[in-house]
C-alpha cells in the first residue's frame, strides 16, 4: 500500500518512499510547497535510478562483461 500524506510539505513522506522502492500519495495546498516537493521527489527518482561506482564494480565482476 502507498504512504498517504494529507500535509505534503516538502515531501519527506515521499523521499523516503522512493528511496525504499514504496510508492507515495501526497497532497500540498500551496503552490510553493507542491513545487518543492516535486523536485525533491524528482531528484530522489534520479539519485535511485543512477547506477553507483559499486553497480559497475559488481557488473565489471560478471564472468560475461570481462
Amino acid at each position: 500500500f502507498p504512504s498517504h500524506d494529507t500535509g505534503g510539505g516538502l515531501g519527506t513522506t515521499g523521499v523516503v518512499a522512493i528511496k525504499n522502492g514504496r510508492r507515495a500519495m501526497l497532497v500540498e495546498l500551496s503552490k510553493v510547497y507542491f513545487a518543492s516537493l516535486v523536485k525533491y521527489c524528482r531528484d530522489a527518482e534520479e539519485e535511485v535510478n543512477t547506477p553507483t561506482l559499486f553497480d559497475l564494480a559488481e557488473f565489471m565482476a560478471m564472468p560475461e562483461n570481462r
